[in-house]
C-alpha cells in the first residue's frame, strides 16, 4: 500500500499545472501562426484579386504552414508525460531537499525491486512524508511565459478575428474563394438587376439595350451619373465599351441604360 498520498497528490497537481502551461504556450503559438497565415492570405487575395490557380497555391501554402505549426508546437506538447520521479527531481532541486523526495517515492514503489535495509527505507519514507506533506508543490514554477504567450495570442486574435467577425460578409467571401468558388468581395455599390442576362439570346445584327439597377449603402445620391459595360466578343476577342447613363437623379434603385448598336457574334460581359 502506498504511504505517500499527499506527496503523490501534490505531484499530480504539479503535473497538471505544467501540462496546462505547456499546452497553453505551444497551442497559443501554433494557433497564432495559423491566424496570421489566414490574415496574410486574405490581404493578398483582397489586394490583387487572385485567380483560381493563385488561390489554390495560397491555400496549399496556408495548409502546409498550419500543419507545420501543429506538428512543430502542439503535437510534441501533447506527447509529453512527466513521471512522479521526474517531477520529484525538480521539486528536490527547487527546495534543496537533496533527493529525499525522489528516494521516498522510489522506496514506496511496490512494483520496484528494493535493496538494502527495510528499516532505513521505511524511515526515509515516513520522514519525507512528514516533512513534505504540507509543501506547496507549485512553488518556484512560474506562469510568466504562459501569460506572455497568451497575451501574444490574444492580440493576434483581436487583430485577425475582430475584423473577421465585424465584416462577416468579407470573411464569408474569402472562405468561399479559398475553396476555389468564383465569389466576389462585397462592395459599397450593389448591382441588383442586369438586363439582358448572360444566357439571353438576340438575333444577329439587332441592337442590344443594357439596363442596370444599382443601390449604394449610403443612398442613391452617392451613385455616379454614369457607368460602363465592357463587352468582349467570344470568338474574336474584340472588346467594346458601352456607356451607361443614369435615368433620373433620386430613384432608388438607380437605373442606368446603354445601347450597343449591333450584335455581330456571341458576347460576354
Amino acid at each position: 500500500m502506498k504511504r505517500l498520498p499527499k506527496i503523490r497528490s501534490g505531484l499530480a497537481r504539479l503535473r497538471l499545472f505544467r501540462s496546462t502551461v505547456r499546452l497553453g504556450m505551444m497551442g497559443s503559438t501554433a494557433f497564432s501562426i495559423v491566424l496570421w497565415a489566414m490574415a496574410a492570405a486574405f490581404l493578398l487575395d483582397f489586394w490583387i484579386h487572385m485567380g483560381q490557380l493563385e488561390r489554390l497555391i495560397v491555400l496549399v501554402l496556408v495548409v502546409a504552414l498550419s500543419a507545420w505549426a501543429m506538428l512543430r508546437y502542439l503535437v510534441p506538447a501533447l506527447k509529453v508525460y512527466e513521471s512522479d520521479t521526474s517531477l520529484a527531481v525538480m521539486v528536490d532541486d527547487i527546495h534543496g531537499m537533496h533527493s529525499n523526495l525522489v528516494g521516498a517515492i522510489q522506496f514506496d514503489d511496490e512494483d520496484r525491486s528494493q535493496f538494502g535495509s527495510g528499516q532505513l527505507r521505511n524511515a526515509v519514507v515516513e520522514h519525507t512524508g512528514k516533512v513534505v506533506g504540507g509543501m506547496n508543490f507549485l512553488e518556484g514554477f512560474s506562469r510568466k511565459e504562459l501569460v506572455r504567450r497568451l497575451g501574444i495570442f490574444a492580440v493576434t486574435a483581436v487583430i485577425c478575428l475582430g475584423p473577421a467577425v465585424v465584416f462577416s460578409q468579407y470573411t464569408g467571401a474569402f472562405l468561399k474563394r479559398m475553396m476555389l468558388f468564383e465569389t466576389r468581395y462585397p462592395t459599397r455599390t450593389n448591382i441588383e438587376v442586369v438586363s439582358p442576362g448572360l444566357d439571353d439570346s438576340l438575333a444577329e445584327g439587332s441592337p442590344l439595350k443594357f439596363v442596370v439597377h444599382a443601390r449604394h449603402v449610403s443612398g442613391p445620391v452617392n451613385l455616379p451619373e454614369s457607368g460602363e459595360v465592357r463587352i468582349q466578343a467570344v470568338k474574336s476577342g474584340d472588346e467594346t465599351v458601352v456607356t451607361l447613363a443614369r435615368q433620373g437623379k433620386s430613384s432608388d434603385p438607380a437605373v442606368y441604360t446603354g445601347l450597343l448598336n449591333r450584335v455581330r457574334e456571341d458576347l460576354e460581359y
